[in-house]
Parts: structure tokens; C-alpha cells; sequence
């Protein structure tokens, strides 16, 4: 369970198993930057993935 969140602040988890078990977690205001920050996490971590 989360806690409240304040007004405009984005959580992306994005987890499975490519991932082994492991979470790829982002918190931040500017959602389009946490996305971008995600997906550069999961190209590192799987390569060859997102392609």
C-alpha cells in the first residue's frame, strides 16, 4: 500500500520477467522524464528489449 502522494508527483514501476525479479522504480513531477528515465533503465538492463 502507498501513502498519499503529493498533488502532481508520478510514480512509474515497471517489473516482469525479462527483468528477473527486479523492479525498475522512478518518483519524480515531470512524468515524460520518468518515462524517458524508465525506458532507458529497461534498454540497460534487457537489451534489445524495447527494439
Amino acid at each position: 500500500m502507498d501513502g498519499e502522494r503529493e498533488r502532481g508527483r508520478w510514480k512509474v514501476l515497471v517489473w516482469g520477467k525479462p527483468l528477473g525479479g527486479e523492479l525498475v522504480r522512478w518518483d519524480g513531477d515531470d512524468l515524460g522524464a520518468g518515462l524517458s528515465r524508465v525506458m532507458s533503465k529497461l534498454q540497460e538492463r534487457v537489451p534489445g528489449l524495447l527494439d
